[in-house]
């Protein structure tokens, strides 16, 4: 076999090594009178599987939870939208578009506080200021045009009798 080693390049230990010398340091040694640390040992009994479910009924863990991204709060999108289409009623209806800007801004307050408190879980905080920026130019609008003439020419060439 050395043989074959030495034909294939020499390749092996070189001679004159032997294995390495035994002995080296021992374990650490406390006071006399005492022997060496014990060990805790395995722990006492298995905890078992973790549960299989979150209870009855559950799936999953709740919403926001367990690597899931957070989503849009469906009140700040609701916000927007009707933060927008306050803006128009309030150029020609007069009152009638009243009370749309201030639902939008209620749901836009709602929506941002729940944001806030729970950015983990939603998003959307720029639809919620949107929807409030929007609706509150809708009632300044609505709030111009019942105080004013301007919208009562609109009124009367469209065939608005309000």
């Amino acid at each position: 076999m050395e043989e074959l080693i030495e034909a294939a390049g020499g390749y092996g230990p070189p001679p004159g090594y032997g294995p390495p010398p035994g002995g080296g340091y021992g374990p650490p040694q406390g006071p006399p009178g005492f022997g060496p640390p014990g060990g805790y040992g395995p722990p006492p009994g298995g905890y078992g599987a973790p549960p299989g479910g979150f209870g009855p009924g559950m799936v999953g863990p709740p919403p926001g939870f367990g690597g899931q991204q957070p989503r849009n709060h469906g009140l700040a999108i609701a916000s927007m939208i009707v933060g927008i289409i306050s803006v128009f009623p309030g150029c020609c209806c007069g009152g009638f578009g009243m009370p749309m800007p201030i639902a939008a801004i209620v749901m836009g307050i709602i929506a941002h506080q729940k944001i806030k408190a729970m950015p983990y879980q939603y998003t959307g905080g720029g639809f919620a200021i949107a929807g409030i920026v929007l609706a509150c130019f809708g009632l300044m609008f609505d709030v111009f045009s019942l105080f004013s003439t301007i919208d009562d020419s609109m009124r009367s060439s469209y065939g608005g009798g309000f």
